[in-house]
């Protein structure tokens, strides 16, 4: 099977449980190989690959708002939502195997770096979606007691507000966003259909 890869990709984010950890952003690491089948991007069509500038834009955001104590929290919620099949609008390939290295390279000092390597297949990934509201379902990707990430579909025309735990980030679709720029907050509506990842702390059931 082909590989797209995205290395030497950093994020400096809250991640971790000791008391420096959870006040003081630090770099955290990837390395993401995502397994899917490339001969039809290489005759031409885009739409048969992966953006890999959007998979690095949904770790950051991930990272970043999610402020996970456990690299495992983090890790498997960027894995399902990488592994899931693609939203309506979203213009991309299905993604069937993941290999997702998260390492702290600074945290220890004394050259050791501590780290997760996660090895997954899409199946993994099939989780029932919930139905948040009118026209709105979601996939919880991964949850904890502190926080939680959705992945979130906004059927055309539909107005939702994000509960004031949480924090969005358009995937795909058209969106008109009455809260400003990204990260969305605040009340939304979707001009056609939307998918957001959502980023709530401590949840988006409320």
């Amino acid at each position: 099977m082909d590989t797209i890869e995205l290395t030497d990709f950093s994020v400096p984010c809250i991640i971790g449980i000791l008391p420096h950890e959870r006040v003081s952003p630090q770099a955290l690491s990837f390395v993401v190989k995502m397994g899917l089948e490339l001969d039809d991007a290489a005759g031409g069509d885009l739409d048969a690959s992966v953006d890999y500038a959007a998979v690095a834009a949904w770790l950051r955001f991930l990272a970043i708002h999610g402020k996970w104590r456990l690299l495992e929290s983090l890790g498997a919620a960027a894995a399902r939502l990488i592994l899931l099949p693609p939203a309506p609008e979203e213009a991309r390939a299905k993604v069937s195997s993941l290999v997702l290295t998260l390492r702290k390279p600074h945290v220890l000092g004394g050259g050791a770096v501590p780290g997760i390597v996660l090895r997954r297949e899409a199946g993994w990934a099939t989780r029932k979606s919930l139905q948040l509201a009118p026209g709105v379902e979601g996939v919880l990707l991964q949850g904890t007691p502190d926080t939680q990430a959705w992945r979130v579909h906004l059927d055309p025309g539909v107005r939702w507000r994000l509960p004031h735990t949480a924090v969005a980030a358009r995937i795909a679709g058209s969106l008109h966003d009455e809260g400003g720029e990204a990260p969305l907050t605040g009340a939304l509506r979707a001009e056609g259909g939307a998918t957001l990842l959502v980023v709530a702390r401590p949840s988006l059931v409320v």
